[in-house]
């Protein structure tokens, strides 16, 4: 949704607008019911209902189950307990996530050991239901609110946080951001908490050239650190308009 460059908030603003005004007929937000349907195969795992542009992945069951899935064989991807807790905000006195969908319904805990997480976002049960089976969303609803949300920052505040207030509102946070003073920092979050194991946090930090990820360690010191690496036949016969291989 941002022009190349990521300098143009207006045009971003536009675009996304549009979107939004047709959202509740076209892209309605995912139902509490169909995010927490009893069984598995019936859980929409990707509030699909939310995808505005999405692939369809003919063997994302076995990518997904393979990495995501605790079947221990130790290839799995997992978040650690810790990091759960400071992104979502929940535990060690935190109750902010406490409810909220992206944590107790597409998130699992392991019962021992660390107690870390296995993500479930990409999950494909046996039998799963036709409409939500293969999914790979690219772009989703709440995206445009994020976006929104950056684009009025400092220029209408509370209808910046009015537009965050909706999503997390729709992902079963009931306490609504009031402190204009940290927008950037609760958009920050926002975008850690809603597109995990997605890409849009990546161009979302290079965009706003940020110092280093949501709670990461290392810094952003070197200028091609948002730069993901070429294969080596792209850059012998791929470029014919540059040789800096960091853009």
């Amino acid at each position: 949704m941002w022009p190349c460059g990521g300098d143009d908030p207006e045009t971003a603003k536009v675009a996304a607008g549009e979107i939004l005004e047709i959202a509740d007929d076209i892209f309605p937000w995912v139902t509490t019911s169909a995010i927490s349907a009893t069984e598995d195969k019936d859980r929409d795992f990707t509030f699909s209902t939310e995808h505005i542009f999405a692939l369809n992945v003919k063997d994302l069951k076995d990518l997904a189950n393979t990495w995501f899935l605790a079947s221990g064989n130790g290839q799995q991807l997992y978040c650690q307990n810790y990091t759960m807790q400071q992104w979502y905000e929940i535990g060690r006195g935190n109750a902010v996530g406490g409810n909220d969908y992206r944590v107790n319904y597409i998130m699992k805990q392991q019962e021992t050991g660390s107690k870390d997480y296995v993500i479930r976002k990409y999950y494909q049960p046996d039998n799963y239901k036709a409409d939500y089976a293969k999914r790979l969303p690219m772009i989703r609803r709440s995206e445009m609110a994020y976006i929104m949300a950056e684009c009025l920052m400092g220029v209408d505040d509370d209808k910046a946080l009015g537009y965050l207030n909706e999503v997390r509102r729709h992902r079963g946070i009931d306490s609504d951001l009031t402190d204009p003073s940290k927008l950037r920092d609760e958009l920050t979050k926002e975008y850690a908490k809603e597109f995990l194991a997605e890409e849009q946090l990546f161009y979302y930090c290079k965009r706003n050239e940020l110092a280093k990820f949501p709670y990461g360690y290392q810094s952003a010191t070197e200028d091609n650190v948002y730069v993901l690496p070429k294969p080596d036949n792209e850059i012998e016969f791929g470029d014919y308009y540059t040789t800096d291989n960091t853009k």
